[in-house]
């Protein structure tokens, strides 16, 4: 299974560069520019994917507290309200965050132990509950919820008439 979410990650990681690179080429208007869709604009919607890893990253640090790569680790340590804040400074602040990110995402990948992944843990979600599930299915959600928001991102930017794809996993892999 770990080989699995290895691809997982890698398809992230990959995925994730490609749309930094369009967006690099874009005016800052078109990725500030407000839509109808849930978050509001490009920009909006590729930073709530990245304050949602640093939360899930936090989870696992709590679950796992001897994963090396999550140990100290500055991305961990982040304010989500002040890092908000240097990307509305710089919005492509969140570009490096992004990639620090998704290194960090392989690493906690490659250090999970094979049984792990059919564990159960714990953690509270937004609401304060307590939730518990095997690792595997809280992994799927999570790269799950990446893909969601990059197809919410594909549509801004299909709109704009920005040629885009993000759906290969395949070739990635």
């Amino acid at each position: 299974m770990k080989n699995i979410f290895q691809a997982f990650a890698r398809y992230n990681r990959g995925v994730n560069e490609t749309l930094m690179e369009l967006l690099n080429n874009l005016p800052e208007g078109q990725i500030m520019a407000e839509t109808k869709a849930f978050f509001h604009s490009i920009y909006e919607t590729f930073v709530h994917n990245v304050t949602t890893d640093l939360i899930w990253l936090r989870r696992y640090e709590k679950i796992y507290p001897d994963i090396k790569c999550l140990k100290n680790n500055e991305f961990l340590s982040r304010d989500e309200v002040t890092m908000r804040k240097d990307f509305a400074k710089d919005y492509r602040a969140a570009f490096e965050t992004r990639k620090k990110a998704d290194s960090l995402i392989e690493e906690f990948i490659h250090e999970i132990n094979e049984q792990d992944f059919i564990r159960a843990i714990q953690y509270r979600n937004f609401k304060g509950e307590n939730i518990e599930k095997i690792l595997w299915q809280a992994l799927l959600h999570w790269f799950n919820h990446q893909t969601h928001h990059r197809g919410n991102i594909s549509v801004m930017l299909d709109l704009l008439g920005v040629n885009n794809d993000f759906s290969s996993l395949i070739t990635r892999i």
